[in-house]
């Protein structure tokens, strides 16, 4: 086992020997998740298998610019990182951990939050809640009110939009912005997170590669790899229409088919006029809000506006 630490005021601190691990843990694409104490601090401990060269040196990346990144107020905080069981330099597990925020991420926090209320079930009768914001809920046969008060949708969407500001200006573009990739605090701290896709601008353009989320992925990468740190502007503005409108949208991987490009060029049209719809019933209520999030949405990057201009926007609502 191999260990690396992260100095604060030289002191040494986060090896994985020294994390005392509780039952509560999480898997997925990404790997695993598992949470615990080193003493009396809460960490992550986040564990991914390496099995090839690229693997290695897309972990390599993450590493660098997640600790470059822990230097601002806008990612939970890298602690240490290292390598379990290497059978070889390309296969091994890889570990990150991470000061523990208690945070869920903003997807998460929309639907299981305190946001819904019912305005009638298929069927039923009207409640008499008059809608200013309505969401139908295919799974359970019911439209809802989405009603997240107006500051704390102002307050979210200026927290993420600092997140990104303060990675641009560092140099990087995420490519994988979504809100699962945004994690809020009870105390209402936004933070980023995920940055196994993230990479250097420049050397982002010089790979030419489709990455990120369908639904969420600006449509000039989906058509040929072209990227910009604007690029990450389009998928904000995703998650923005999110924010404000409650926007639960078709399933995002619905047209993540690599053998059926029809199917995609479809359903692609079919996504981007619902967003559209949405910005019309936004347009009527907020129309400044409406107004920047076609701009972040626009298909043509010089339409899109820099990220210090989309938080001077917020900050005037």
């Amino acid at each position: 086992m191999m260990n690396h630490s992260l100095s604060n005021g030289g002191q040494k601190k986060a090896l994985y020997k020294d994390v005392e691990f509780g039952k509560k843990k999480r898997s997925g694409g990404y790997g695993s998740i598992k949470f615990g104490k080193i003493e009396d601090k809460r960490v992550v401990v986040k564990r991914c298998k390496i099995r090839s060269e690229t693997e290695h040196l897309d972990s390599e990346t993450e590493t660098g610019i997640w600790e470059s990144l822990s230097s601002t107020d806008v990612v939970p905080k890298l602690l240490g990182y290292g390598k379990l069981n290497k059978k070889s330099e390309y296969h091994y597990t890889k570990y990150f951990i991470c000061e523990d925020n208690r945070a869920r991420d903003i997807d998460d926090y929309i639907e299981s939050g305190n946001f819904w209320e019912i305005i009638k079930k298929e069927g039923g009768k009207d409640t008499g809640v008059r809608s200013r914001y309505p969401v139908w809920s295919a799974e359970d046969q019911t439209m809802y009110e989405y009603t997240m008060s107006r500051k704390d949708k102002i307050e979210i969407c200026k927290g993420m939009a600092n997140c990104l500001y303060k990675m641009q200006k560092k140099g990087f573009v995420h490519r994988d912005i979504k809100g699962g990739n945004f994690i809020i605090d009870k105390e209402g701290k936004v933070r980023l997170i995920d940055f196994g896709l993230s990479e250097d601008v420049e050397k982002a353009k010089e790979e030419n590669s489709v990455v990120g989320t369908p639904g969420y992925c600006d449509p000039l990468v989906e058509d040929d790899g072209w990227i910009s740190k604007k690029s990450d502007h389009y998928s904000l503005g995703v998650v923005f229409l999110r924010v404000w409108t409650g926007f639960l949208g078709p399933e995002f991987d619905s047209y993540d088919n690599p053998d059926d490009l029809e199917i995609n060029r479809k359903a692609r049209k079919n996504l981007r006029n619902e967003f559209l719809d949405q910005l019309k019933n936004l347009e009527k209520k907020e129309p400044m809000v409406s107004e920047l999030i076609r701009f972040m949405l626009s298909k043509e990057l010089s339409s899109r506006i820099d990220m210090k201009d989309i938080l001077d926007i917020l900050k005037r609502l």
